[in-house]
């Protein structure tokens, strides 16, 4: 219950990179990826498209995701688990 009541008062960014931590795949060696789509992302954060896509195009400048057909690596996880941190 409180996860939630946390992701109401997110930021979108917060929102849009809790919902991309929480979805990704794991492995040894390799970084996560998060096999979703800019419009799954959307309908995840209760958002439209567009906004989701100025959110990763900000992570993407930021270095912090890369795109890939059809899915999201997140180069830089710890520093995105960081942002969900920030009051």
């Amino acid at each position: 219950m409180e996860h939630m009541a946390n992701r109401a008062l997110a930021s979108m960014r917060q929102r849009v990179v809790g919902q991309l931590l929480d979805g990704a795949t794991y492995a040894d060696g390799v970084d996560p990826v998060a096999f979703v789509t800019q419009q799954q992302l959307a309908d995840g954060v209760g958002s439209a498209r567009e906004v989701v896509a100025r959110v990763l195009h900000s992570l993407r400048e930021e270095q912090l995701v890369a795109t890939k057909l059809g899915s999201l690596i997140l180069l830089e996880p710890e520093r995105l688990r960081a942002e969900l941190n920030v009051q």
